[in-house]
């Protein structure tokens, strides 16, 4: 069992270096350099060099695609009622990012094509791509 208030009663370090009227005191005369400390010197190293400055990236241009939305997703804002939709998707965007950005609700989606294959929502969009983006239908 370890005693109460030993923990955070512990003083934090004083500063290593203090300023004298002969200059800087305490670095040297902490490295055996008595000396250097009574003349208030203190050795400095070179500066360092300034990084490189990287060179600005080029925007990467946004990939063109087409969506192809069948029966009620036709009247979602995004396609304002056209059935085919050329749309741009961000580098690197996924599938359900997009369609997230459309503002398509994912639950009433039913699945998604691209080359007669179903697709999922972490699918990595590439230029050119036709998605066909057929709707959750239920009936009674």
């Amino acid at each position: 069992m370890r005693a109460a208030g030993k923990e955070g009663s512990a003083k934090p370090p004083q500063s290593y270096l203090k300023y004298s009227e002969d200059g800087f005191a305490g670095s040297d005369a902490a490295c055996g350099d008595a000396a250097a400390s009574a003349a208030g010197r203190i050795e400095h190293q070179p500066p360092r060099p300034a990084a490189p400055l990287e060179k600005p990236r080029a925007a990467a241009a946004p990939l063109s695609l087409t969506l192809r939305l069948h029966a009620h997703l036709q009247r979602l804002p995004a396609a304002g009622g056209r059935e085919e939709l050329t749309v741009d998707a961000l580098p690197g965007e996924t599938l359900g990012a997009l369609l997230d950005r459309l503002a398509v609700p994912r639950n009433e989606v039913f699945a998604v094509l691209a080359d007669g294959r179903r697709l999922g929502w972490d699918h990595r969009l590439a230029p050119g791509e036709r998605l066909e983006v057929l709707p959750a239908i239920s009936g009674g």
